[in-house]
């Protein structure tokens, strides 16, 4: 028996097109799960929603302050754990491309968007109805995020809320719909990403390298505060290799490589949760902690490939099915916390409102699934074939015209 040392890295990897990485759909139910505390807290304690909404410069007592001033942060760190999620996006649509598959638009487009906009529909008309069942009036001594959910809409804001792309900022029917306007985009600018990544297969690092210098540059600018996470994954993607490469020989045990995974795993929490802790600051510097934000996020990206024990805790059932279903969770789980937390009377502990509005939540986001979202992804997936035979018969006749003519 050949001990790990002896084994070639790079004979041990198998080949990226062979492999499922279930691991990164734990990932993905793992995110959804953090956002869905992030708004369970913002809407059951008044101290650390206020705290948020200031951020790193409101006075806490002690306890309020690790959660919101530490590392401890990571556990409701809903916005950076978004920017895992475009990470992720990145990542897992540049693998078709990696594992050698030819990118067609004609397939892509329709399966994309029909994929994104489907279950968003379907969400929004979710949140009217459980608007319309449960008041939604402003509560003294209900948290600022709450209450904000007071205001009443209109259908031009839902209809705009419904493009995604033209939304109105807050987005009327639930407010995760910031972030799916980024998706978005990214998916109708894929083929940028995949040239970038084709071309920089030997240089990715040059480009993250511009990637953050221009979040620390940003300023109060969303684009180049966002889209770098997706082309990051993107470039991961192409690096898949290389980093099965430092996964097997990382397994090899020695101290030097148990030093190596606990530092990853530091790496990670540390670089998502330092825009909260590192302070005090200017605006300068906390325009360029995005940029080690967002590297940590990629990190997260990057755990399950390269540890073994993440992988696993990734890929045990639980977190399988919160991975499953972890669009479904993040488009329903917003009204039903606030629904929840204003039949609660608005100033209930966080503690009850977790224990109703959590298991909804789930409940919930397992019957969107089944009854919106995988009937929508087959559909999807069924149009996108469908447009692509029918623009390659289009093609193939006109080439058979040309043929004839110019016989």
């Amino acid at each position: 028996m050949r001990r790990c040392a002896d084994i070639d890295p790079v004979a041990s990897v198998q080949p990226a097109r062979a492999e499922r990485l279930t691991s990164l759909d734990g990932l993905r139910g793992l995110a959804a799960l953090v956002v869905l505390t992030h708004h369970v807290v913002l809407a059951g304690v008044p101290l650390l929603a206020a705290a948020y909404v200031a951020g790193n410069h409101a006075a806490v007592p002690g306890w309020a302050h690790l959660l919101i001033y530490s590392p401890l942060h990571l556990l409701w760190a809903g916005e950076e754990f978004v920017l895992v999620f475009f990470a992720l996006s990145g990542f897992v649509l540049t693998m078709p491309t990696v594992r050698g598959r030819a990118f067609s638009p004609a397939r892509y487009y329709p399966y994309r968007l029909l994929r994104l906009y489907g279950p968003v529909w379907a969400a929004i008309l979710f949140a009217v109805v459980l608007r319309s069942l449960t008041p939604h009036e402003a509560v003294h001594g209900a948290t600022w995020w709450l209450n904000a959910h007071t205001e009443s809409t209109s259908a031009w804001e839902l209809e705009h809320d419904g493009t995604l792309i033209f939304g109105t900022g807050g987005f009327a029917a639930t407010s995760v719909l910031w972030s799916l306007r980024w998706e978005v985009l990214f998916s109708l600018f894929l083929p940028v990403f995949l040239f970038i990544g084709k071309r920089t297969r030997g240089m990715p690092w040059v480009v993250a390298a511009v990637c953050f210098t221009a979040l620390a540059l940003s300023g109060s600018h969303d684009s180049p505060r966002f889209m770098p996470a997706f082309l990051l994954g993107s470039l991961m993607a192409f690096q898949i290799d290389r980093l099965r490469v430092w996964g097997v020989r990382l397994q090899e045990p020695s101290a030097v490589n148990r030093a190596v995974k606990i530092g990853l795993v530091a790496a990670c929490v540390v670089a998502m949760t330092s825009v909260w802790w590192i302070h005090p600051r200017s605006a300068a510097v906390e325009h360029a902690l995005r940029a080690v934000v967002t590297a940590g996020a990629c990190i997260a990206v990057a755990l399950p490939l390269l540890l073994g024990s993440v992988r696993s805790f990734l890929e045990t059932p639980v977190m399988q099915w919160a991975g499953s279903r972890s669009f479904s969770l993040y488009l329903v789980h917003e009204p039903i916390v606030v629904a929840s937390a204003f039949a609660l009377g608005g100033t209930a502990s966080v503690a009850l409102l977790a224990a109703i509005a959590i298991p909804v939540a789930l409940v919930a986001a397992d019957g969107f699934f089944r009854v919106a979202e995988r009937p929508i992804h087959r559909w999807s997936r069924a149009l996108g074939l469908w447009v692509e035979s029918k623009v390659s018969a289009a093609a193939a006749a006109s080439r058979r015209s040309r043929f004839q003519g110019s016989a």
